[in-house]
């Protein structure tokens, strides 16, 4: 058989019929984001870490460091190689009740510095006013102007059946649960975070005055965008 009588016979095929492609087919689907998140303490850390986001890398910096200092460690990997076209977070919160300060204002300032100065630099934040507690305590009830103390001591009692006598944060495999533990509910937590969030922007443009306050919701909603499937 020729190859013409090939082609004229094979011509009203299927699979000639089909309209050839010009050039190669590009997956169009979108790189998957990847995200440093520098956080102040291990509750912080071991909650975002549970996140199945394989391109993120949660990192717990120096205790005791002021909120600027802990934006300014975000600018400085930002700076680095291994850590270019990341997206870098940082979290942190007031915790006005473990400060030792005694000057409240160098508090509030240090704390809406920091903000600005991360927005500057192109810096996200997930900021707690007045604790990170508060975006776990949203996942059950909607909450009033606290300190971190009311916060843990009210989840010790939510979760006394998971902490079976151990004490709230200082257990490495609890913190790691949390995540676990807290899905089911995060969808209102995201929707009672961000109701908070817009009432207090509305009223006061300092970020230290919004209270109760807390945008981990936003550091939530980017994350579940890129969960493994």
């Amino acid at each position: 058989m020729s190859n013409e009588k090939f082609k004229k016979g094979n011509a009203d095929k299927a699979w000639n019929l089909q309209k050839k492609p010009r050039g190669y087919n590009v997956n169009s689907q979108a790189i998957a984001k990847r995200f440093l998140i520098l956080c102040e303490g291990e509750t912080e850390r071991d909650y975002f870490s549970a996140f199945p986001v394989a391109s993120a890398e949660a990192k717990i910096l120096s205790k005791g460091e002021s909120r600027k200092a802990i934006v300014q460690s975000a600018i400085d990997a930002k700076k680095q190689s291994e850590y270019k076209g990341y997206e870098i977070w940082v979290v942190f919160d007031m915790d006005f009740d473990t400060q030792t300060t005694n000057n409240c204002t160098d508090l509030r300032q240090d704390f809406d510095q920091a903000i600005e100065l991360a927005k500057q630099k192109g810096i996200q934040t997930a900021y707690s006013n007045d604790s990170f507690e508060l975006w776990y305590l949203l996942h059950y009830e909607s909450c009033g102007c606290y300190t971190r103390r009311y916060y843990c001591e009210r989840l010790k009692e939510i979760w006394k059946d998971h902490l079976k006598g151990m004490s709230y944060g200082k257990n490495e495999k609890f913190r790691r649960k949390t995540y676990e533990l807290l899905l089911p509910k995060q969808a209102e937590a995201i929707e009672k975070a961000k109701k908070l969030h817009q009432d207090h922007s509305n009223i006061h443009t300092k970020c230290s005055k919004q209270n109760p306050c807390t945008t981990v919701y936003l550091l939530a909603e980017q994350l579940n965008k890129y969960l493994k499937k």
